[in-house]
Parts: C-alpha cells; sequence; structure tokens
C-alpha cells in the first residue's frame, strides 16, 4: 500500500541544523511539530516537553514567533523547518494525545517516521506512533532534505549539563595561585593577570570561550563557567552589606584547617544586583538553556565568622533573604537556578537542625526549576590535601523535602553506591558521571555505564546527566574530552 507519511518534526536551532539529527533542547521552551502529507499538509503543535518539570510546558519560546507563522520554535530555527499550514491542538496530557490519535484515525493514516527523526520527540507522540500501523518502507516518500533512515521514534534522550564551573584561561587567571588557596572565601585579586580596567573585558572574552566549549561538547545546560569568579563562593558572599572585608575572620574549614572567611559585624543585605550582569551576558552569548549558580546561605554560614547575630540559625536566615532577593532579579534570564550547598555533607549535624529551612527561605517564590549541589569537595582539594573522599552522603535523603526540584550530586570519583538515588522519590537528579580527579578522560562506553547503573534505581525523565564538580582545576584539553565523552556517553542509553 501507499502509506501516507506523518513527519514528526523538531524546530532546531542552528547548533542542531545538519541534517536535522537531533531535536533542539537548547532554546527554552519548544514546540513539537507534526506534518501529515495527506489529504493536505496538516500541522499538529505541541507544546514542548521539559525534563525538568517531566510534563508538558505550556510556554512558548521567548524568540517565538507569532502563532500560525509555521512550524518554528525560534528565529534562528526559521532556516530548519519548512512553514507549513497550522492546524493547532489545545488540551494537554492524555486529553491531547487522545486528541491527536482522533485525528490520525479520522484521516485512516498509517503513521510513520521518516529520515533522523529527532531522538527526543516526546512521549505522546511516541504512543502514538508506537500504537497506530506499521508500514511498508519501500512505498512512503521521503521529502526532499530529509535524508536518512526510517525509524520508530526513540525515547527523550538524557539532558546534560555542567554543576557550574569550566576552566579559566591561564592568560586570565594564575592557576598557581590556588595551590596555597584553592577555594578563596575572601577576595583574591591577586589570582587576575589582567588588570583593571581591562580585566571585565577578558572576563567576557573567557565566558564566549567556555560557552562555545561546552556547546561544541553537545552539552544542553550551560553555564558561564563561574570564568568571572575566583570561587563559587566569594563573588557574591563578599558582595553583601554587613561584612568588614578589611578584616575578615577565620573558620575551619571541611579539611579541618583554619580559612580566611568574611566577617559578619551588621546585619547582612543585598545592597545591590550581584550577578545580574553576568546573567545577562550569557543570555546574550548562547541560544542553549542556561544556569545560574549562587552560594547556598547554610553554606555561607559556615565559612562567615559571625559576630553580630551571634546566632548561626539568625545568620542563615538572613543569607537566605539576600539570596532569594538575587534569585528573583535573576529569574527572568536565567532558566535554571542552583544553589551550592557543599557544607550540608561537610556539616551534616548541622544540616539536620535547620537547613531544609533555609533553603526554603532562599527559594520562596521562584517558579523556575531549581537545583541543590552538595559534594564532598573538589578533587584538586581533596588531593592537595591528601585526603580521599567518602563513598557515602551524610546529608542527603532529607533533601527530598526540601523546595528544590533537582538534587545534584558527584558519584563517580566517590564511587557512590546510587541506590541512594531511591531515597529522592521526588527529585530530578543531577548526577555527576565524570571524575574530575582521573588525569584522563573517560570513553563514552565508561560513562554509558555509570548512567546504565543510574537508570537501575531512577527514571530517565529523573535524570540529568553532569561531571562532578570542580571542572575549573582541569586543563581545557582535558575538560574538553571528558565534557565530549559524557555527551556521547549519555546518547548511547
Amino acid at each position: 500500500m501507499n502509506a501516507t507519511l506523518l513527519r514528526v518534526r523538531v524546530a532546531i536551532c542552528r547548533h542542531h541544523d545538519e541534517n536535522l539529527q537531533h531535536s533542539c533542547l537548547i532554546c527554552g521552551p519548544r514546540k513539537v511539530l507534526a506534518r501529515m502529507a495527506a489529504p493536505k499538509p496538516v500541522a499538529i503543535e505541541l507544546d514542548c516537553f521539559s525534563p525538568s518539570r517531566g510534563d508538558f510546558f505550556p510556554k512558548l519560546s521567548r524568540e517565538a514567533p507569532e502563532r500560525g507563522s509555521g512550524s518554528v520554535v525560534c528565529q534562528r530555527a526559521r532556516r530548519a523547518a519548512p512553514t507549513i499550514p497550522p492546524a493547532i491542538i489545545k488540551g494537554s496530557g492524555a486529553s491531547r494525545q487522545t486528541t491527536i490519535a482522533a485525528m490520525v484515525a479520522t484521516m485512516s493514516m498509517p503513521v510513520v517516521t521518516s529520515g533522523t527523526a529527532p531522538g527526543s520527540i516526546w512521549s505522546s507522540v511516541t504512543a502514538i506512533s508506537h500504537g497506530i500501523a506499521s508500514y511498508d518502507k519501500s512505498n512512503v516518500g521521503r521529502p526532499a532534505g530529509f535524508a536518512g533512515r526510517s525509524r520508530t521514534l526513540a525515547a527523550m534522550p538524557l539532558t546534560t549539563t555542567v554543576v557550574g564551573s569550566y576552566p579559566q584561561p591561564r592568560w586570565l587567571v594564575d592557576h598557581d595561585q590556588f595551590k596555597s588557596t584553592a577555594v578563596p572565601r575572601v577576595r583574591m585579586r591577586e589570582v587576575w593577570r589582567v588588570a583593571e580596567p581591562m580585566l571585565e573585558e577578558a572576563q567576557d572574552d573567557a565566558v564566549r570561550l567556555a560557552v562555545r566549549a561546552m556547546e561544541l561538547a553537545g552539552i544542553d545546560i550551560v553555564t558561564d563557567g563561574e570564568q568571572r569568579r575566583e570561587s563559587y563562593f566569594n563573588q557574591f558572599a563578599t558582595a553583601l552589606g554587613g561584612l568588614d572585608l578589611d578584616r575578615p575572620g577565620v573558620a575551619i574549614n571541611r579539611m579541618g584547617r583554619q580559612s580566611r572567611v568574611p566577617r559578619v559585624v551588621g546585619p547582612i543585605v543585598r545592597e545591590r544586583a550581584v550577578l545580574l550582569r553576568d546573567a545577562q551576558f550569557l543570555r546574550r552569548v548562547t541560544d542553549r538553556t542556561i544556569k545560574v549558580t549562587v552560594p547556598g546561605p547554610f553554606t555561607m554560614t559556615q565559612l562567615a565568622q559571625d559576630d553580630y547575630y551571634r546566632d548561626e540559625e539568625r545568620l542563615a536566615m538572613a543569607y537566605a533573604d539576600a539570596v532569594n532577593a538575587e534569585l528573583r532579579e535573576l529569574e527572568p534570564i536565567a532558566d535554571v537556578l542552583q544553589l551550592d550547598e557543599p557544607y550540608m555533607q561537610a556539616q551534616p549535624e548541622r544540616a539536620r537542625a535547620y537547613a531544609i529551612s533555609v533553603i526554603d527561605r532562599a527559594l520562596r517564590g521562584i517558579t523556575k526549576p531549581t537545583v541543590v549541589h552538595m559534594c564532598f569537595g573538589y578533587a584538586f582539594t581533596t588531593a592537595l590535601a591528601g585526603a580521599t573522599k567518602p563513598s557515602g552522603y551524610s546529608f542527603l535523603p532529607e533533601l527530598d523535602r526540601c523546595a528544590a526540584q533537582q538534587i545534584s550530586i558527584e558519584a563517580a570519583q566517590p564511587k557512590l553506591d546510587l541506590s541512594v538515588l531511591a531515597a529522592l522519590p521526588s527529585k530530578t537528579i543531577v548526577l555527576g558521571v565524570l571524575d574530575l580527579g582521573d588525569p584522563t578522560a573517560e570513553t563514552p562506553a565508561l560513562v554509558a555505564g555509570r548512567i546504565a547503573e543510574a537508570l537501575r534505581h531512577v527514571p530517565a525523565s529523573r535524570l540529568v546527566v553532569a561531571p562532578d564538580c570542580g571542572m575549573k582545576y582541569l586543563s581545557r584539553d582535558l575538560a574538553f574530552a571528558k565534557l565530549s565523552a559524557m555527551v556521547e556517553g549519555s546518547r548511547m542509553m
């Protein structure tokens, strides 16, 4: 028989333009569009599937053209998909799937796919394609420009991201400075090789390089690589009011050593936007989903000398209010917001006392996807201290009660028993699958094996693939090789 072609196509950005090989996971909210070639061209428009939410996302892309203008989701995709007269299907979930199925059944159409069909066509369309009819491949016409093999729609591929940092160029940063102070808690301006007033421009260029490297590696959710930061911590932590920056305090770090830290001498207040300009710049230089990281209030409390509140929990709540004000200003720009909270692992008893309430206060009112990151410390700093990482978390199941939708943990270097993921049934897991203590790049097969082990304990819909944290201490070549292997390994699943 002459099977009528149902072409399922995803509007794509320029990165995934080539041969329509991959669906677009990088342009913010997307739409899936299906075209039926007979009796006349028809488009079915679906809102995109959001991996972070595990559901259909009802918003259009920030760059979406006017409704009805064609089968594109963003301006960058206009050359990648033809204009099709749209027949918009409303509704969501089961009702939407039923509507699509009814349309197909009414038209008496066997459903087939053609070409290198995008791998991340979402579940409602996949279910229909599996449930309608088979076809005679030899009789299926192939539209021009849609070359490749016919196949059934695949499951949505795993989303990939970075934790936060990416190696800073050696022309920008003196990496030898980190050997004496690996994670600065107060400002360490001597780390910069470029002086004011050219430093900001140099940092801008470093961000462009880091983002481009992530794009080339195939990362879906990118950051600015923390190229402007001396550490994940001190850019924000030293920008708040209520601190005496000229006379720092002292605290004990997770290695049991004294560390210079901010000294609190008055009420902690956010007097100005700290990361807003950084987020705006990142938004301009990439069309991918972007994430912005902020040190969490619990960790900032552990790494401060409190000469004002003299009450840990009160200090933590004040930090939470400052973080919340920052996140509210970042939310219109960033797609994902992350709190870095490594000291919940370092101080588990204190974390049990008040960390969840502090995190929830920091995230109150935030509607964008939120992440809490926790780790055992950088591979670089662990090696400098001659220590080894523990093989399990002292504080993890408790995070299932927090307001964040995602929990980010490292697992590769500590060889974490991934059965612990079952203790977070309501959360998406951002899982570290790259051992940053290994001076060689993983093979894609090794990464795929680590992912496969995670999938024994958590469904793919609740898994995001990432490196362990601390990429800034690697060479740029090694970091790129590791990220490339991570992306290839995730595509093997």
